[in-house]
Order: structure tokens, then C-alpha cells, then sequence
């Protein structure tokens, strides 16, 4: 997968229409059923919903398997946690940039890096593996397509 290839930017940047909705339910099982609904986006918010960083990992796995593009908004701009994912090597600053009228020269963007996409996909697997367990229990149905 091309990481700088954004679908959702895309569509924003040619004027495309984009619906979607802010998330504020802080539920991965919420969201899974939203990301495959047809919105084009769903944002997933930390200021004024109670989304903690974990929650926002969970939501973003289980929207992972949809057809709506995540957008997290963050609480506030907390440098602490931006340097703690830094430091993980989980980000890095991004020299992606939106057109120049529509930026401030400010701000800054990242984007997961192999680490952090390999992280999350490995989560995701265990995810997998507990629903497996799961399902051979009883505790949920079957699976569903």
C-alpha cells in the first residue's frame, strides 16, 4: 500500500463530496458497525468525548476492516504524547503538506511509520485470535460476512 496515497485527501483536494460523522460513543464496536455504513469519513473524538489513547486504538482497528477513512481529533495538542510516539519510532513527521494557500506553516503533520503500521496489524491479529477463542467458546456467535 502506497502510505502517501490518501483516498480521503484526494476526494477533499478534487472538491469531491465527502460525508461523514463525529464518533463520541468512545466504542470500537459502535465505530466497526459505522466504518462499513457508507460515510465516507467518521472523526473519532478525544475533546469532548471521554477517548482515551487506548480507546483510539481500539476504534481505529476495528474501523480497519470498513470503507470510511478515520480522522482523530486530539484532545489538544499535546507535545508529550507527540514525543512519546516519536520516541517509539510509532510516527514521524510527515513532509506531506496540504497547497500552500490552505496551510500554516505552524503546524505539523505525521504519519505511522512500518513500526507503528506493524504494531497496529500485529494488535489487530491478537484481536482476532480472542474473538476466535471467543466464538470456539460460545461467548459470541458466528461470524458474519
Amino acid at each position: 500500500m502506497d502510505r502517501l496515497h490518501n483516498p480521503f485527501k484526494q476526494a477533499l483536494k478534487s472538491g469531491r463530496l465527502q460525508i461523514g460523522l463525529w464518533h463520541s460513543l468512545s466504542s470500537h464496536l459502535v465505530v466497526e458497525v459505522l466504518a462499513d455504513s457508507g460515510f465516507d469519513w467518521i472523526l473519532l473524538d478525544t475533546e469532548h468525548a471521554p477517548n482515551e489513547l487506548p480507546m483510539v486504538l481500539a476504534e481505529l482497528q476495528a474501523m480497519s476492516g470498513g470503507t470510511a477513512h478515520a480522522v482523530v481529533r486530539p484532545a489538544w495538542n499535546d507535545p508529550v504524547i507527540i514525543k512519546r510516539l516519536l520516541d517509539d519510532g510509532m510516527i514521524e513527521e510527515s513532509d506531506d503538506r496540504p497547497d500552500f494557500s490552505l496551510d500554516d506553516q505552524r503546524r505539523r503533520y505525521y504519519r505511522l511509520t512500518k513500526l507503528g503500521h506493524a504494531v497496529a496489524e500485529a494488535e489487530a491479529e491478537r484481536m482476532q485470535r480472542v474473538l476466535a477463542m471467543a466464538r470456539a467458546k460460545r461467548v459470541l456467535g458466528p461470524e458474519t460476512a
